[in-house]
């Protein structure tokens, strides 16, 4: 037989199974009136989805009409590539929950508490669709998952010690303690013990003590310090707020105070006893139109679909701090779309496996116990698809790709990431070869966490096109490329009201490095330094930089007539020009019409996120003086009082209505020749105190410009302020070093640009040294300070190029 009629016979051989598998197709129908004796048809359905699954095989469908089904949904029978098993509703509202009602009677307590006898184990509890907390403390507010409602670490807080003067009275011992630590990357989640009302409480276990890292130097960045956020949980002593519960295992008893003060009716509060409503362990499976309620969803197998269905609450926080339920894909070829994920206290969902798709998807509320998971956790992943999705409100990243090869983020509206942690992005990888992975097209936008990024790729990755973005309204850095980065294409861009557009860090000891990355053709309406080690790797090991610049643009970023945008951009293989004419620099084309990404089917109004305004024109606006707090300037011949030749006796500041007088120490002189002006010069011993500015915390902006021609001592800073907590490099104090702090090397006159929207006191400035010993300047610049603006706000990005020009011009910088 010749191998062309091998293969039509092999062909028909096919047709012919699905033509027989299609005959024999049956259709099942499931009711909350049904019985699972039924033979499941129309007239007699069957009562449980499990009963109808169980019967089903290839090319059979069920039909679920509306109702609440407590149950779990196994499947173990695949279908196939033609012939799936489908389960449907019949237009109604079908609602597969983890919960089942609690009928026992309710015994009035002292203070508003409410106890009934239950079969454990009781993980969650709801009253309706509302779900109650486990008793914690600080209290926290109903229905807002991501509210900031914790405690403060005190001075003395260690490895193995909380100390807290605020510390709530009652027995907390065997209670779990919820901590940000360190540099508040993550949440841990040790017990209590030793508890002392008032004073401290133990870890237990204690946190592994560590002298540092390969990457980190001698910092611990996990070891728990003052200034840690936490809450308290898992213990009847918190039980004292409406809406929150607490179960005694032994006793099996549930208390709770209802959330409306109210005593509890029959069914009236639910309690989650199922991890999860769906688990399917098959191929070919297709579910369209339920509503998966406080259970988790588990898709383990090839080619399955989730279509138009909602996911709520899929995991509950147990009470060692670990979940229960979630959802996941594991597996090949399985897509979701159209589906609504929320409410999640871990990873939104977890996707494993090659070529799955998350398409008009919108998934928000996730991670809300701020761990490293991700609310769309695809690490490990090849060839991911997530397109067209609104994806808000995460604890730590949003979509977290550790490790993903292929994958692709487009059209996707991504905000309010990072509420609850430190030092992460709305997309956020670390080490990670992206393989040709592409983040464009997509709104990133609102992350309003300190030092919330947009796009994050952290240290060690490479291979990643970020191109036609729009990103703004972020807390941090727009874009933030850690070294070694390598190979990254940023291109066609639009930023603008973000703290940084760009921004690079090495680990300690590694030679930074961009090669090969380039940044090129983005419109970026907010400063930034070229020459700053900290925005870009300087030298032969840098990026190539092209046409990166501010131009005029409406309000949805499209230039408008004369901007310099249009037609300027450099010309790169991977874009071509249009007939010839180069494209315009950043996200829109001129006389294109504005898009909008994420799920068409979504509306979404949330209280603080304003519509989208990128309009911009160069030059608007005058010089900021509002909030303007400090301003010493060594040109200014009235601010200074002069002691013997050009030692300084004081330095007084320009603001108006605070003209405070920094006192002059020796070792600090005033100098001329600067593109014909006088400067201040500091010889690397002495600093000065400029006093303390507010003790709140809040914005800030700094302006420095400085030049040196010497060397001197490690970590010489231009700037510091110090609380009396942290080190003065870490929120709420802030600091600014010169240029290759650890090995000081000379550097030309340049502008320092340093700025946060929130979470920074002014307190104990020191200029030219740091400020972090009490009584005691250490670590002073060697070098000459020309002038320094100190806002007590976050100036908008018109303001900051405003002055960000003056001082150019004036210091002959480039």
């Amino acid at each position: 037989m010749s191998p062309v009629l091998r293969q039509y016979m092999r062909l028909l051989i096919v047709i012919a199974a699905m033509i027989t598998v299609s005959a024999a197709a049956a259709e099942y129908h499931v009711a909350t009136n049904g019985s699972d004796g039924n033979n499941g048809t129309r007239d007699k359905p069957l009562l449980t989805i499990q009963k109808a699954a169980d019967l089903m095989k290839a090319g059979d469908r069920c039909i679920v009409r509306a109702g609440t089904y407590r149950e779990t949904v196994t499947i173990r029978t695949s279908g196939a590539d033609e012939n799936l098993i489908t389960f449907t509703t019949d237009g109604g509202n079908v609602v597969i929950t983890g919960l089942d009602e609690v009928t026992s009677g309710w015994t009035a307590k002292e203070s508003g508490v409410y106890q009934t006898d239950v079969d454990g184990p009781v993980t969650q509890v709801f009253s309706g669709t509302t779900m109650l907390y486990l008793a914690r403390c600080p209290n926290a507010p109903l229905n807002d998952l991501m509210n900031r409602s914790w405690a403060t670490a005190g001075q003395g807080t260690d490895y193995d010690i909380l100390v807290d003067t605020n510390l709530p009275p009652g027995n907390w011992d065997g209670a779990t303690v919820f901590i940000w630590p360190g540099h508040r990357w993550y949440s841990k989640t040790p017990k209590t013990t030793g508890y002392q009302p008032g004073t401290s409480l133990r870890f237990d276990p204690p946190f592994q003590r560590s002298k540092g890292d390969a990457y980190h130097g001698t910092v611990d960045v996990h070891r728990p310090v003052a200034g840690n956020p936490y809450y308290l949980y898992n213990s009847a002593a918190g039980l004292d707020a409406p809406g929150e519960w607490f179960f005694n295992t032994q006793e099996r008893l549930l208390s709770l105070i209802p959330p409306d003060g109210k005593t509890p009716q029959r069914g009236s509060i639910e309690i989650r006893r199922r991890p999860l409503a769906l688990d399917i362990t098959a191929d070919h499976i297709s579910f369209t139109g339920f509503v998966f309620f406080a259970g988790g969803v588990q898709l383990k197998g090839n080619d399955n679909r989730l279509s138009s269905c909602e996911i709520l609450y899929p995991d509950s926080l147990m009470p060692n701090g670990s979940f229960s339920g979630g959802c996941s894909v594991q597996g090949d070829g399985t897509a979701l779309d159209h589906v609504r994920l929320a409410y999640a206290a871990g990873p939104g969902i977890t996707v494993r496996g090659n070529d799955n798709r998350i398409l008009q998807c919108v998934m928000h509320d996730l991670d809300y116990c701020g761990g490293y998971y991700g609310g769309v956790n695809v690490s490990g992943t090849t060839n991911t698809t997530i397109d067209a999705c609104t994806l808000y409100r995460t604890g730590r990243d949003i979509v977290l790709h550790h490790k993903a090869r292929g994958l692709r983020i487009t059209g996707c509206d991504i905000f309010l990431a990072t509420m609850l942690n430190n030092d992460s992005g709305a997309t956020y990888a670390w080490g990670t070869d992206g393989g040709g992975s592409i983040i464009a097209s997509n709104w990133v936008h609102d992350c309003l966490g300190e030092a919330a990024a947009g796009i994050y790729l952290d240290n060690f990755c490479s291979n990643f096109y970020m191109h036609h973005n729009i990103i703004w309204n972020i807390n941090g850095d727009a874009i933030r490329l850690n070294s070694d980065s390598l190979n990254n294409l940023v291109a066609f861009n639009t930023i603008k009201n973000v703290n940084r557009a760009f921004a690079t860090f090495t680990y300690t000891g590694r030679i930074p490095t961009m090669l090969g990355t380039r940044i090129v053709n983005n419109n970026v309406i907010t400063p930034y330094e070229q020459k700053d080690p900290s925005t870009f790797v300087q030298g032969e090991r840098g990026p190539l930089l092209r046409s990166n610049f501010d131009a005029a643009v409406d309000a949805a970023g499209v230039p408008v007539s004369g901007s310099a945008a249009i037609a300027a951009a450099f010309p790169l293989d991977e874009f071509p020009t249009f007939s010839g004419q180069p494209r315009d620099v950043g996200a829109m084309q001129s006389g294109g019409k504005p898009w909008r990404p994420g799920a068409s089917w979504w509306k979404t109004d949330i209280p603080g996120i304003k519509p989208m305004d990128l309009s911009y024109s160069p030059g608007a606006g005058g010089f900021p003086t509002s909030g303007l707090r400090l301003w010493l300037d060594g040109d200014h011949t009235d601010s200074f009082e002069m002691g013997f030749g050009t030692t300084i006796r004081t330095w007084k500041s320009r603001t108006a209505g605070d003209e405070r007088s920094l006192t002059g120490t020796d070792g600090i002189t005033r100098e001329s020749g600067w593109n014909g002006h006088f400067f201040v010069r500091f010889d690397g011993t002495s600093a000065v105190r400029a006093g303390t500015f507010r003790t709140e915390t809040g914005g800030y902006t700094l302006f420095v410009v400085a030049r040196s021609d010497g060397t001197g001592g490690q970590w010489q800073r231009l700037f510091s302020t110090w609380n009396g907590t942290m080190h003065d490099y870490q929120p709420p104090n802030c600091s600014l070093m010169r240029p290759d702090a650890q090995k000081p090397q000379p550097f030309p006159a340049r502008l320092f640009f340093s700025s946060a929207v929130i979470g920074r006191s002014l307190e104990a400035v020191v200029i030219g040294g740091q400020a972090e010993i009490k009584d005691k300047i250490t670590q002073c610049f060697n070098g000459d300070i020309a002038e320094i603006l100190l806002y007590d706000r976050s100036l908008s990005p018109t303001e900051k190029m405003t002055v960000q020009m003056y001082l150019k011009k004036k210091w002959g910088l480039e």
